[in-house]
């Protein structure tokens, strides 16, 4: 009888670590959401338009360059560790177009060697042994 109760709170104890792992993510891109669009207040309209005019075309330093190689070009022109809003915006501003910018560079980033994410979630080029 000991034993089963040590596995069921052994079972609830690895249940409560996993979900609060789950609200530790949740609460970071919840902060990155903020960062990115601030004190803004989303309005969903009530119908659709039904013509919607498109931003216009920018050609700049990231037109034509993968997500990834666009990043590290501009973290590695500002030399100092960035949030993931603050690449999104100078990304978008040199051209870089992605149907959901920030999620493709939070995810090329994330598994890109040559970034890593420091403690207080911001992108840092990698030093290397050279």
């Amino acid at each position: 009888m000991d034993q089963d109760i040590i596995q069921i709170l052994s079972k609830l104890q690895e249940k409560k670590r996993s979900l609060l792992d789950k609200i530790d993510r949740l609460d970071r891109v919840i902060s990155d959401f903020e960062e990115v669009f601030g004190d803004r207040q989303l309005v969903i309209p009530q119908t659709v338009p039904e013509m919607q005019i498109s931003s216009p075309v920018v050609n700049g330093p990231y037109t034509g360059m993968t997500i990834r190689d666009a990043a590290i070009k501009y973290l590695r022109l500002i030399g100092t560790p960035q949030k993931t809003g603050a690449i999104v915006k100078a990304l978008q501003d040199g051209g870089a177009r992605s149907s959901n910018l920030y999620r493709a560079i939070y995810n090329c980033l994330r598994i890109c060697d040559e970034v890593t994410l420091t403690e207080d979630k911001k992108w840092k080029i990698v030093e290397s042994d050279e």
